[in-house]
């Protein structure tokens, strides 16, 4: 009983990743400011140079899949039958590729985290602000710990940050697995066809100064047991993206079902886990676990 409610917590702990990202798509989606590839936006610039992470080390991020040209459908299940991976179930299948991210000399420093999955809803419904807002509003209400904060213009400006136009800006704190917390500005920009959607994200570079400084802060306890916060440090690294393509383009689809499609990398201090495959080792349940309850909540709209 001990070890699976530990476990739960664990789980609950990580997943916080995924419904800040969540949360941040629920606010973007149907803004003003739409960017195309090529226009110099976010998304160019996390495919070149990349996202720096704390070691000083550029790694880009690769394109999302091109839906004017789509693969063929059993490239985008790889190893998974397309036909399961497409099924109008909660539990239908997830593709995912987990990779690490090394420095020069081999030495793993962070995780590239690629998955896909299917969600029978039309891409019309999930481009409804209000509903992604009320959608994810209270995914993890049960958790305190988990923050996210809309950052308007003028919040921005008093902290020194110049908030660039078509940019999207929120505060984010995110626990994981009760060891760290990592906090900071996400900065958010979308991208839209009449069959895509795509939100890009990364974890914003703040002077040390400012008050919304990306840091991590290790979690311990004390002598009697209370779980107390230590001294934060310097942190960059995090950014990707999360796309909603539609599968009624494509020949002999269901047209009321969209691709999710994430990627994102994340760059680990060797002071988070110790430089152990921890983090690396709940990937999988999460990502199985997050597009379960992406599937389920929708159910109920």
């Amino acid at each position: 009983m001990h070890s699976t409610m530990e476990q739960q917590l664990r789980m609950n702990a990580l997943a916080r990743l995924w419904v800040v990202i969540s949360l941040l798509l629920g606010c973007i989606v149907g803004i003003d400011g739409n960017v195309a590839l090529g226009d110099d936006g976010l998304i160019d610039q996390l495919i070149d140079p990349g996202i720096e992470f704390g070691d000083g080390s550029l790694h880009p991020v690769p394109k999302p899949l091109d839906w004017e040209t789509p693969p063929h459908v059993d490239t985008l299940a790889g190893r998974l039958s397309w036909d399961r991976m497409v099924r109008d179930s909660v539990v239908a299948p997830v593709w995912m590729d987990l990779d690490y991210v090394k420095d020069g000399s081999g030495q793993r420093i962070g995780h590239h985290v690629h998955f896909r999955f299917v969600v029978h809803v039309p891409l019309a419904t999930l481009r409804d602000r209000d509903l992604m807002r009320d959608l994810f509003s209270d995914v993890d209400a049960d958790d305190s710990d988990a923050d996210f904060v809309d950052l308007e213009p003028e919040a921005l400006s008093k902290a020194g940050i110049d908030a660039l136009p078509r940019r999207y800006y929120g505060l984010a704190k995110v626990p994981l697995m009760n060891q760290v917390v990592v906090g900071g500005i996400i900065e958010a920009e979308s991208i839209s066809t009449d069959d895509t959607y795509l939100m890009v994200w990364r974890l914003k570079s703040v002077d040390s100064a400012s008050p919304y400084a990306s840091v991590w802060t290790p979690v311990q306890r004390n002598a009697v047991g209370k779980r107390v916060a230590g001294d934060p440090k310097p942190y960059r690294g995090a950014g990707g993206y999360l796309q909603l393509l539609s599968l009624a383009t494509l020949e002999d689809q269901p047209v009321d079902a969209c691709l999710v499609e994430g990627r994102f990398l994340l760059f680990e201090p060797e002071g988070w886990f110790g430089g152990s495959n921890f983090l690396r080792s709940k990937f999988p349940l999460l990502i199985q676990e997050a597009a379960r309850k992406f599937r389920r909540q929708m159910s109920k709209k």
